[in-house]
């Protein structure tokens, strides 16, 4: 399996683990109901999907410092979404689907490479 196919599926279980938390009105108690592991694993999945993006330039290290939350912005804003700095339900979606996107762009292409270069080397059919 791909790297971006698994990070697509954690983030999409990660979507899923969210859609089970408190109200998203109340971000204080959504962020104390999690344990600091799943805070922290969220915030890595979202610096390397925003590092992916292009956005992003520091450590995939799970803290969410000021340039994570800037970078969250960003996309945030880039996608139309409201702009809070956190990792929300909403972000986490959207970072999927656009994993996923990514993912079949480059899982096309690949095939299409492998396709191309199969072709070219298949001797010559005509006696």
């Amino acid at each position: 399996m791909g790297r971006g196919v698994v990070g697509a599926l954690a983030l999409g279980m990660l979507t899923a683990a969210c859609n089970s938390a408190p109200n998203e009105a109340a971000p204080a108690a959504v962020e104390a109901s999690w344990s600091s592991l799943s805070l922290e694993h969220s915030v890595r999945r979202a610096q390397s999907e925003l590092k992916r993006e292009g956005l992003y330039a520091g450590r995939v290290d799970g803290i969410a410092g000021q340039q994570t939350k800037q970078a969250i912005n960003n996309f945030q804003q880039r996608e139309g979404l409201q702009q809070n700095g956190r990792v929300d339900q909403a972000t986490l979606r959207r970072m999927t689907i656009i994993a996923l996107r990514m993912d079949g762009a480059s899982s096309a292409t690949t095939q299409g490479d492998t396709t191309e270069e199969s072709g070219s080397s298949m001797p010559p059919t005509g006696r």
